[in-house]
């Protein structure tokens, strides 16, 4: 009876370099021995036309007994000029804040220099602390009016605005902390006075007004059979 040998088959990924790109790996370590393993994998590319990560380069080089340390490298070598530095790219630009207010086009519910001469001072100031207001107060305002009077969302605020969920967010801390009523009293006080009344309403006025509605209450006014003529014996 015969016994067939199985042969032991190769188990694992193969390797990605050959013995002649490893024989090119040693020689470019050995030519060029302050090279980062980045650049060595560039330089291997374009000497082999082969494809290989660099941490298949730095693993190879660690096999064959060389040794990188990263810290060494960006101390000591010179810029590479056939390894460009890639620059970084981001899936989501963030939205940046706009220029100041005089770069843009006024919008009707922007308000004027004497209105906001009156509204300045009953805006809270920025806290003292931590990193300093970059957003003028006057802008702020005038965002929360657009939304305000057009009736918009906050995400519908146009670009040329600050980012909509900075607005929101100080329009929010305004109002619970009643800086909006603190205006709305100021204003009435200063309209009164120069209409030449007394600031503050010595009294006040309250209007009622009474609707007629059926004799008939509950669930016998909305029944069909009541407000029926035929129903109620009228006509025979």
């Amino acid at each position: 009876m015969l016994l067939r040998m199985k042969t032991a088959k190769p188990t694992g990924r193969p390797h990605a370099l050959g013995p002649a790109q490893l024989d090119m790996l040693g020689r470019l370590r050995e030519a060029h021995p302050l090279l980062s393993i980045r650049q060595l994998t560039v330089r291997l590319e374009a000497a082999c036309s082969v494809r290989v990560s660099h941490a298949t380069v730095g693993l190879e080089l660690k096999r064959m007994g060389y040794t990188h340390t990263r810290k060494a490298i960006r101390t000591v070598s010179p810029p590479d000029p056939d390894c460009p530095r890639i620059p970084r790219r981001y899936t989501k630009q963030p939205r940046l804040n706009p220029p100041a207010p005089s770069f843009r086009k006024a919008y009707p519910t922007d308000m004027t220099d004497s209105e906001w001469t009156i509204l300045a001072p009953l805006i809270p100031a920025p806290l003292p602390g931590g990193r300093p207001a970059h957003l003028p107060r006057r802008e702020l305002v005038n965002a929360m009016f657009y939304v305000l009077r057009n009736g918009c969302t906050w995400r519908a605020l146009p670009h040329d605005f600050p980012v909509y969920s900075t607005v929101y967010d100080y329009f929010r801390q305004w109002r619970n902390a009643g800086v909006w009523q603190t205006i709305n009293d100021a204003l009435r006080e200063m309209v009164r006075v120069k209409a030449g009344r007394d600031p503050t309403p010595s009294a006040a006025s309250l209007d009622s007004q009474s609707v007629k509605t059926t004799e008939k209450r509950g669930i016998v006014a909305m029944t069909v059979a009541s407000a029926s003529p035929a129903a109620n014996g009228i006509y025979s």
